[in-house]
């Protein structure tokens, strides 16, 4: 049978590599870890100082601190306004309870035509006055506590989304730690005390080395006909090792593409 070889140059390297990154831009304040360390994940590797994101922080507590003291004070104000309503329809409520003892006992003086029509009339029209008086109020205190109420809430909803805004800002200012994603070796940081770094660039990586696999460079002539699953073997030592393609990176550069192969065995 016809068997076609290419033989590549290769790279041994970490099977997992993560790449670190700046998540918030910042200027470069101080380094925890030096390149070539073993780390632990979440371990703190630099620092960055970012100061008008300090700043936003800063106002938006301002925001949320000036929100929670008008949120308390309307409460107070509320739980003052209920008793003042109370109070109001406790003196309806008496005047009301009056002047019905003293309709019914006209109503029944006038019966015996103890009173004149004239005074019967009168305590009968105060005592109908006083009983609308007091739908309307209640009516009035009803609708007055709905829309306190409904200020009342959304002033709490207010609040409640300021104090959301705030923990997703210090979120944020935690984010100025980069930290190890993984537990394994720094091989590589590129950061200086004083450099600036913007959002999402890169630092360095962290490689997990508990196997390793091999990355090929091959010419674009051969991009068609390799595809995952290709075989591949070298020599060290006197010994053959096989390999397995993994993935191929189709992007060509420079006339030539990669592809990541793992050992087969061990």
């Amino acid at each position: 049978p016809f068997q076609e070889f290419i033989a590549v140059m290769g790279n041994v390297m970490p099977r997992y590599t993560h790449y670190l990154s700046a998540d918030e831009g910042g200027r470069v304040e101080e380094i925890y870890i030096e390149a070539g360390t073993m780390v632990k994940k979440e371990d703190r590797i630099l620092k960055l100082n970012n100061t008008n994101l300090v700043l936003d922080i800063m106002w938006r507590e301002a925001d949320f601190f000036s929100a929670s003291n008008n949120l308390r004070a309307t409460r107070l104000a509320m739980e003052q306004y209920k008793m003042q309503l109370r109070q109001e329809q406790n003196d309806v409520d008496n005047a009301l309870l009056q002047q019905k003892r003293l309709y019914e006992r006209y109503n029944e003086m006038a019966k015996g035509d103890l009173i004149s029509r004239h005074e019967y009339e009168l305590a009968k029209d105060q005592y109908d006055y006083l009983v609308k008086k007091k739908e309307i109020t209640l009516e009035s205190q009803k609708n007055d506590l709905e829309f306190r109420d409904a200020q009342l809430k959304a002033l709490e909803d207010s609040v409640r989304r300021l104090q959301e805004n705030l923990d997703i800002a210090k979120l944020r200012l935690e984010n100025l730690y980069v930290k190890a994603p993984v537990t394994g070796y720094l091989t590589a940081l590129d950061a200086e005390v004083g450099q600036s770094k913007s959002q999402g660039q890169r630092l360095g990586q962290v490689d997990i080395l508990e196997g390793f696999k091999v990355r090929a460079g091959i010419d674009e002539h051969y991009l068609p006909r390799i595809e995952v699953g290709k075989t591949g073997t070298f020599d060290l030592s006197g010994q053959a090792y096989k390999l397995v393609v993994k993935k191929v990176y189709p992007e060509v550069k420079e006339g030539r593409f990669e592809v990541d192969l793992d050992f087969v065995g061990k």
